[in-house]
């Protein structure tokens, strides 16, 4: 209603034909429209340790653990689904750059590299590219790992997004695109490493993995929005035209 009050006291103080204020509105609300449903969404799968341990490697080779189970996945919205039981979580990074272990701490760094570092499986992920069982892949993680000797440790990182399927956006009504770069960390417990060595063992604590989607325009949407602009062109063309005579 403020919209089209507006619009007509528009019309009104500028003579502006009722063809134009038409269909300025109907490109307004085109807009409005898109500005509200085109949201990405951020998704996370958190993990964690239920019953036993899994161990966690961190060496100047290479980190790594997995797989693990106890998967949720939620998104931003507040929206979660617990994965079922036999759905599991695999990271793992390499190209070391860093492996500092004095004083009780211990530093390490990596770069990543090629193939599947992030990667969550779940018979729930049916379609797709990859419909057999698989959810998410990343590849280049990259991040850094901290720790304290019979203590927590703690990693983050971040990562190429390379495959979601198309059954986890379906969850929470999002497209199946995504930004390229998502987020991993995770923390441990009981960290063994020994002073000026370059292994280290500990045990996982729990996780989370991230990324966002990121929605594109559907066609309809901008072929309504090139409607409603030539239509405003073409209507302002014929003013200026009779105007003219």
């Amino acid at each position: 209603m403020h919209l089209l009050r507006r619009t007509l006291e528009l019309r009104s103080r500028l003579s502006i034909p009722s063809g134009i204020v038409t269909a300025l509105v109907a490109v307004v609300a085109l807009l409005a429209s898109f500005s509200t449903t085109a949201m990405a969404d951020g998704i996370t799968f958190t993990f964690a340790i239920g019953t036993g341990t899994t161990p966690v490697a961190v060496a100047a080779a290479g980190l790594s653990f997995g797989p693990v189970d106890d998967v949720v996945v939620k998104n931003s919205g507040g929206s979660a689904f617990v994965l079922p039981g036999d759905s599991t979580v695999a990271i793992s990074s390499n190209n070391n750059y860093l492996y500092n272990a004095a004083g009780g701490l211990l530093t390490a760094g990596y770069n990543g590299g090629a193939g599947n570092q992030i990667t969550i499986l779940s018979p729930l992920c049916v379609s797709g590219a990859n419909p057999g069982g698989t959810c998410l892949l990343g590849t280049a993680n990259q991040g850094s790992y901290s720790a304290a000797l019979a203590a927590p440790g703690s990693w983050a990182g971040l990562y190429n997004v390379t495959y979601v399927s198309p059954s986890i956006t379906a969850l929470f009504g999002d497209p199946n695109t995504w930004n390229p770069t998502g987020g991993d960390s995770f923390v441990t417990t009981t960290n063994t490493f020994v002073n000026g060595g370059n292994v280290d063992s500990a045990d996982l604590g729990s996780g989370s993995i991230a990324f966002q989607t990121s929605p594109i325009p559907e066609p309809g949407t901008l072929a309504l929005l090139g409607i409603g602009l030539l239509g405003v062109a073409g209507l302002s063309g014929q003013r200026t035209s009779h105007l003219s005579r």
